[in-house]
């Protein structure tokens, strides 16, 4: 299935939380592999909101699938993802940045838990 395809399949009954679930392995794995050469980075980016979306969040939204890219910044709520996974995922030890152990369940947790379906009130 082409680009195209897959796009059309969002736009035309594919819910966004259907398109982004579907992605989430991936989308998730590129999130913790991108995250490895963090651990020789200053602590500082963790805490300064510019540096973590410069040297972070912007070039990770870059290597996600096309499809996801372009659904757009905003829609996949890519900003409220990667502020929990800088509180959630990286860690400041000794000046140094780490990622925890079990990252990879817990970057997929995090992408699936903003597209839950909301819990229905009866």
């Amino acid at each position: 299935m082409g680009l195209l395809d897959r796009m059309r399949g969002v736009a035309g009954g594919t819910s966004l939380e259907e398109t982004i679930n579907q992605h989430a392995p991936e989308i998730s794995e590129k999130i913790v592999t991108s995250l490895g050469p963090l651990v020789e980075k200053s602590g500082a980016v963790l805490h300064d909101d510019v540096q973590y979306r410069n040297l972070v969040a912007t070039p990770l939204f870059l290597m996600l699938p096309p499809v996801v890219q372009l659904l757009g910044r905003e829609r996949i709520k890519w900003d409220p993802i990667m502020l929990d996974i800088r509180n959630e995922v990286i860690v400041a030890e000794g000046g140094r940045l780490n990622i925890r152990p079990g990252a990879p369940e817990i970057v997929l947790a995090i992408v699936r838990r903003h597209f839950a379906a909301p819990a229905s009130t009866v």
